[in-house]
């Protein structure tokens, strides 16, 4: 259509309708721009949460064009469907964020499509992510790794399909440019660490960048001695399945705390993941997200809970044990922080010498062209001086293990692991 608007500009709300003949109808204006199908109270409260965090509003059109697609397409790269299930779901993501075409990835051409270089997005279920086609998805030579949009069922892929390609209608500058909290740092002794209350102040104020360094197994992440990042808190009681569960929700016992979790909940020393706010979160942890051929299934994660919370416009986390390299997540949040595009700077990251070494890899749970940006140009950061002792041994620790090969680095990580009491939240 002739006289089409340009992208959704600064502070533009982002428009939808209620769709009711199909939830991945393609809806557009009159003027040719995507409009978001929603069909249940549900998913219109989801879309508000996370267009409302990322500064935006949510808005009804005076009228739609029901069953057609976007005229022209304005990104490039494709989607693709990782299984025929959630085809219709790819189209409509396709459609929501501008692109031209959609793939299906069958069982038996996986290997091709790993190859692809134009892929952009996968699409699908937790199941669908075996750990081998994905790691070829990440290992191609292109400037972007893929963006992962997954759930655990179609249900729950849905509001996650809206909230995901809300990231790139709604563009306005985050409140907070950056913050880090970095337990994984608490060698380095302070004199006085971090309250309760200033690290739940951090991590839920809804930085641009936010960064997380600590230990994790999967289920929960160590936050404070006294604090732990925990799914339990949005566990459904009574637990009626429990035989893929943690070993905690089978004896209702928390092990990071040494509490049972009545008494765990009642102190308040479990915070949900959905409390975290922020544009982009890079959890930087043991096993992130559980991969779904894992002992115990990804929805009992605390990464489950983190890509269901509307709270969070992307994540990056890790698949796999991992071994900390602080100065290499430095230079990622800072290039975050300073406008580059998500994809490219997991790739560049991904890329770098450090994480090549030792076959450390992060991936994104979100699109790729998301992009913070403020009024003025690119994301300032806000940091302490550089040269402050803790900052320095970061990174001399950094350049030590990459110099003198994994035994270092194991070795210095287990220290890292099991001396001190510092936690470092820097903003």
């Amino acid at each position: 259509m002739n006289g089409r608007p340009p992208m959704n500009p600064m502070n533009q709300p982002l428009i939808y309708a209620h769709a009711a003949e199909s939830p991945t109808e393609p809806l557009v204006t009159p003027e040719g721009s995507p409009v978001w199908p929603i069909t249940s109270q549900d998913h219109l409260d989801a879309l508000t949460d996370a267009v409302g965090n990322l500064g935006g509003t949510v808005t009804m059109p005076r009228r739609v064009i029901r069953g057609t697609g976007v005229h022209r397409p304005r990104r490039s790269g494709e989607v693709f469907a990782i299984a025929e299930s959630v085809h219709e779901f790819a189209k409509l993501y396709a459609h929501l964020t501008e692109r031209a075409s959609v793939k299906r990835a069958s069982v038996k051409a996986r290997d091709d499509v790993a190859r692809h270089r134009k892929m952009e997005i996968l699409i699908g279920l937790y199941s669908d992510l075996e750990p081998k086609f994905v790691d070829n998805c990440y290992d191609q030579k292109s400037r972007t790794v893929p963006g992962i949009i997954c759930a655990s069922s179609g249900a729950a892929l849905l509001p996650r399909i809206l909230t995901r390609a809300a990231t790139l209608a709604i563009r306005t500058p985050p409140p907070h440019s950056r913050i880090d909290f970095w337990p994984a740092a608490r060698r380095f002794k302070s004199a006085t660490g971090p309250t309760r209350d200033q690290v739940i102040g951090a991590l839920t104020q809804g930085a641009g960048v936010l960064t997380l360094a600590t230990h994790g197994d999967g289920i929960d992440a160590l936050l404070l001695p006294e604090l732990t990042l925990c799914p339990a808190v949005e566990w459904v009681r009574p637990l009626v399945d429990t035989t893929v569960a943690p070993r905690c929700a089978r004896t209702g016992y928390c092990h990071r705390q040494d509490l049972r979790f009545e008494e765990a909940l009642a102190q308040q020393r479990l915070l949900t993941p959905r409390a975290i706010s922020a544009r982009v979160l890079i959890a930087y942890a043991c096993w992130g997200i559980l991969p779904s051929q894992y002992a115990i299934a990804p929805s009992w994660g605390f990464g489950g809970e983190l890509l269901a919370s509307q709270r969070i416009g992307a994540l990056i986390t890790t698949r796999k044990l991992e071994f900390m390299m602080l100065s290499v997540l430095d230079e990622l949040a800072k290039s975050i922080a300073n406008g580059t595009p998500l994809g490219r700077a997991v790739q560049q990251f991904n890329r770098s010498s450090a994480a090549s070494r030792v076959g450390h890899k992060l991936y994104l749970f979100g699109d790729p062209q998301f992009s913070l940006m403020s009024e003025n140009g690119p994301a300032s950061t806000v940091r302490r001086p550089q040269k402050s002792e803790a900052r320095a041994k970061i990174g001399a620790t950094a350049s030590s293990l990459e110099s003198n090969g994994h035994l270092s680095f194991l070795r210095a990580f287990l220290e890292l692991v099991l001396s001190g009491s510092f936690c470092d939240i820097r903003r």
